[in-house]
């Protein structure tokens, strides 16, 4: 059983807990369903690599609250840490986010030493930012099809899924097609499904997602869900049916699956931040062979 698993674990628990609770900007609410979320997702993962992609959800989930609350621009802010522009020491936001993107970016370099994959993992963090700039400044699409293609990077899927497939020590080189693959659908579904769980509060907030975008092209809000969930479906469907040759591979794909499933579970409300307590028995008492790669999981029951 799943409790099992977290009772050998609970070291590494207290060792996340602790190192969130150094950092004001982390929100200590999500340091359990972050934790069960990664533990689950990769449970034959040793502990330093579960640590280092705790670290990593922590600093996308810190990323998407900077954007949001306008804390700083985070977008300039990495070109300042790159050395392109001057730091203002003074902002007290910014420095606690270099302190805190330094400490995850040395864990992740601990274990991943290849000096081309960690140019790769900076500029996969890059990219996620810059995405999530376009995104919050690109409030009118012509098409989901256009959205998606902006949406898509901004959930941070693609950034831990490479780290993942690094900690796994998969030859991303010789299997970059195929990754690229797994990855956009998996993307896609968390895109969808968000998308479903939050427009209402992100229509009051005047944001731009694939509910409101149907809607200002005519669809009613009961129609554009029915769309959004069969889309997410879809892209769950093809995640779970493409075919991979390498067995390396079919792991990762299954902990990507577990990954899915636990987003699914563990956060399945409009505050993707919120878990709730009753989802949390029922999790520790399900055999991990329910998860992922043993069947799909359709369970977005929205409409």
């Amino acid at each position: 059983m799943i409790i099992l698993l977290l009772l050998r674990k609970l070291p590494l628990y207290l060792d996340c807990a602790a190192w969130t609770h150094k950092y004001s900007l982390l929100n200590k609410k999500t340091i359990v369903p972050l934790f069960l979320t990664i533990l689950l997702s990769y449970p034959k993962g040793n502990s330093n690599s579960l640590l280092s992609l705790y670290k990593l959800t922590q600093l996308i989930f810190l990323i998407d609250d900077l954007f949001d609350d306008d804390l700083t621009n985070i977008d300039k802010l990495i070109l300042e840490m790159s050395g392109d522009y001057p730091i203002d020491e003074t902002d007290k936001v910014k420095m606690e986010f270099i302190k805190c993107f330094s400490d995850i970016k040395n864990t992740v370099f601990f274990n991943i030493k290849d000096k081309e994959m960690q140019q790769n993992w900076l500029a996969n963090v890059n990219e996620m930012i810059v995405v999530m700039g376009l995104e919050k400044n690109h409030t009118s699409y012509d098409s989901i099809e256009e959205y998606i293609t902006v949406s898509k990077k901004s959930v941070g899927l693609y950034m831990y899924n490479w780290t993942l497939a690094m900690e796994m020590d998969i030859d991303i080189t010789k299997n970059e097609k195929e990754l690229e693959k797994i990855i956009e659908h998996a993307a896609k579904f968390i895109r969808f499904s968000n998308d479903i769980r939050s427009y209402k509060r992100e229509l009051s907030e005047g944001k731009t997602n694939s509910l409101s975008i149907l809607m200002a092209h005519g669809s009613s809000e009961i129609n554009a869900k029915k769309s959004i969930h069969i889309l997410a479906n879809t892209e769950y469907i093809n995640l779970y049916s493409t075919e991979v040759n390498d067995d390396r591979i079919k792991i990762f794909k299954g902990n990507l699956l577990r990954y899915i499933d636990f987003i699914d579970i563990l956060y399945g409300s409009d505050d993707f931040r919120d878990s709730k307590s009753r989802k949390f028995i029922k999790l520790l008492f399900t055999p991990l062979s329910k998860f992922g790669d043993s069947r799909p999981l359709i369970s977005l029951n929205y409409v």
